[in-house]
Formats: C-alpha cells, sequence, structure tokens
C-alpha cells in the first residue's frame, strides 16, 4: 500500500474531526454527520481533545463553546480539570503540549461562566443556534444519563465503568475513569453498603462488581450495554499524531514519523486490541519503512471507530 505522509496527514485529520463531529452531533449539535451510537461519550474528554484539535475547524470548536454554554451543567469540572492536565504535558518526543494553560484556563471559565470568556482559543467565536439539549436515553450519553441519575460526581462514572467493563479495584477504575484513588474508594464502599456491588476479598485493594447489571440496564431504560472505549487515552494518541503531522518540521519525515510511532505503539495497541485491529510490530520495518505499516493501521482504526453504528 502507497500511503504518503501528505495523504497520511489528509485522511487522519478528516476521520479525526468527523469522528469528534459524530460525538457533538449525539449530543445536540445540529450537523450533516450521523450521530454516534455504538460507543459511551466521554463529556469530558471530548471537550479536551475538540480543543486541541480546533485549529483544523472553527466550527467545531465553535458549537463546543455553544454547547458549553448551553448545557455545561453536565460537565464535571473537577474531572474535566484533571483530564486536561494530561493534554498540557509534553510526550517524550513530541515537546509541544496539545493545550496549553490558557487554553485550558479559557475552557474553565466558559464552564464556569455561561457568559464566557472570549479571549483566546474563543476569540471572535459566534453562536449560530446550532445546540439543542442532549437527548440523554441514547446509549451513547449513558454517561449523562447516569449524571441525571446519580449526579455530577464520580458514581456516575464508577457506576459506568462497572456496568460495562464488569469489576476493578478502586486503583484500576480511578486510573481509568480519572478520579483521585481516595473519592473513588469511597463511592465504592458506599456502593457496598447499599448492596449495589459485591466486594470481591482475595487482594489488598478488593475486586468491585455489580450485583446485577441487568436491573441497571432496566433502571437505565437499557435492551442492551452500549460499548465502551476510553476516551481521554484514545484522544490523547490520534491528537499527538494530528500535532505532530501538522508540524511542519515533521509532518513529511517518515523517518521521524516512524520513530513517534514506535513511541506510540504501546499506547495504541489498547486502543486497537478490542477493534480486532492488529498494530505491525516494528521489528521487520527499520527506519522509515515502519510509516506506511503503522500509518495504515491508525486509518483502520478510526475506520473502524467511525463506521461501527449499530
Amino acid at each position: 500500500m502507497n500511503l504518503s505522509p501528505a495523504e497520511f496527514k489528509k485522511r487522519l485529520l478528516n476521520g479525526l474531526l468527523d469522528l469528534h463531529w459524530k460525538h457533538w452531533t449525539a449530543a445536540g449539535v445540529a450537523s450533516h454527520i450521523e450521530p454516534e451510537l455504538r460507543w459511551v461519550i466521554d463529556l469530558e474528554a471530548l471537550i479536551a481533545s475538540t480543543i486541541a484539535i480546533g485549529e483544523h475547524d472553527r466550527r467545531l470548536l465553535s458549537v463546543t463553546l455553544e454547547w458549553i454554554i448551553k448545557n455545561g451543567e453536565w460537565v464535571n469540572l473537577s474531572r474535566f480539570k484533571r483530564i486536561a492536565r494530561l493534554f498540557t504535558k509534553p510526550s517524550l518526543r513530541m515537546q509541544e503540549p496539545l493545550l496549553s494553560t490558557k487554553e485550558v484556563n479559557d475552557a474553565i471559565a466558559a464552564l464556569r461562566n455561561s457568559e464566557v470568556h472570549r479571549d483566546g482559543i474563543f476569540s471572535g467565536l459566534r453562536r449560530k443556534g446550532t445546540v439543542t439539549e442532549p437527548g440523554i436515553h441514547q446509549p451513547s450519553l449513558l454517561q449523562l444519563l447516569a449524571r441525571a441519575l446519580l449526579g455530577i460526581d464520580a458514581r456516575a462514572d464508577v457506576l459506568i465503568y462497572l456496568l460495562l467493563n464488569r469489576s476493578g479495584n478502586s486503583n484500576s477504575i480511578a486510573k481509568d475513569v480519572f478520579y483521585d484513588q481516595k473519592n473513588i474508594y469511597r463511592v465504592l464502599e458506599n456502593f457496598t453498603k447499599a448492596a449495589v456491588v459485591t466486594k470481591v476479598s482475595g487482594n489488598k485493594a478488593g475486586n468491585y462488581s455489580l450485583r446485577d447489571d441487568n436491573i441497571w440496564l432496566t433502571i437505565l431504560g437499557m435492551d442492551k450495554k452500549p460499548e465502551y472505549i476510553n476516551w481521554v487515552k484514545t484522544f490523547l494518541v490520534l491528537d499527538r499524531l494530528a500535532q505532530a503531522i501538522s508540524t511542519p518540521s515533521r509532518s513529511e519525515d517518515e523517518y521521524v514519523l516512524s520513530s513517534l510511532f514506535r513511541d506510540l505503539l504501546n499506547d495504541v495497541q489498547p486502543i486497537a486490541r478490542p477493534l480486532a485491529i492488529t498494530v505491525p510490530d516494528p521489528g521487520p520495518f527499520p527506519g522509515p519503512k515502519y510509516f506506511v505499516p503503522f500509518a495504515s493501521a491508525m486509518l483502520k482504526i478510526l475506520k473502524t471507530m467511525k463506521e461501527h453504528n449499530e
């Protein structure tokens, strides 16, 4: 397969932007893109990632601001801060962060104040009347439905994790849902006291699982479970790739890009595995020869994420 860096850049950015539009369309933004139906959307991850790639589509950034103004009460601000901090950390090879501290502060100001601070990332953006309230009973908006039931706090995200991932201890769950471990432990212990979860001893941390998944599906009005992706980790990888392929000093250099791909391999494999996609090992592909196999796998990942809506 012949795939140039220029073609990879075009297809990666188009696919990544379409993926964000699918999520925002499901959340109440009017667009020509079909809404996300299969995967549970992570609101805080979506906001952070949209701001990170917003330079490639100002209209997407504009509807995000409009959504925040209209529906910002659904956002867990403390969780957004925790996630956004990950986007401000440079990677080993890419020294530029995905988000600056000022961009994060602009977003926090918007979430705190419906009048919105219009400097910086939101400068010149206008409301276009393209946002409605989200229909929280869609499977992809399980996070919002759980928050309507349990509140805008860790309880909702812990419930989703246990419903879709079966079980975990306080440490593993905290790492996956991006909350403080002590907070998650308190939630799990309270759920145990309320007979919502079962705690299985046997290791130091203890393992927790829901007592009855079907009861919760009934309470939530769902026939079957939606599917789960860790969108924080996924967007971090995809946004980092978009950043690299859009940086002039790197965008045409297959050798430099291949080195970045090798650095990202361990982060990409957990994303690809649930999609039944194999990311090639770099061993047989020395130097710049790793560019095409890895880039092709990333485009397949994006295509699978976008197209599997059932």
